[in-house]
């Protein structure tokens, strides 16, 4: 999705500015301690995507869905 994949704009065009700033924080700030990895920036990159932007676009993602819902769901049979 980052690339252009599924035909969405890269995520800061489209969250909320709350999120974009924050994304913009942790991206850009002069740490003076240990700053976010680059993972952790994009595992949360991932997490937004898939609460502010998926659902927004409707069937078009609908096996992502449901490939993450079947792999809880076997991961955690009871919640």
């Amino acid at each position: 999705w980052e690339k252009g994949n599924l035909g969405v704009q890269p995520i800061c065009a489209t969250e909320p500015p709350e999120t974009a700033r924050l994304l913009q924080h942790w991206r850009h700030y002069q740490f003076e301690g240990i700053r976010p990895f680059f993972c952790q920036i994009e595992a949360v990159e991932t997490a937004i995507w898939l609460t502010e932007v998926a659902p927004k676009m409707g069937p078009r993602v609908a096996k992502f869905w449901a490939h993450i819902k079947g792999a809880n769901e076997q991961a955690n049979p009871e919640l």
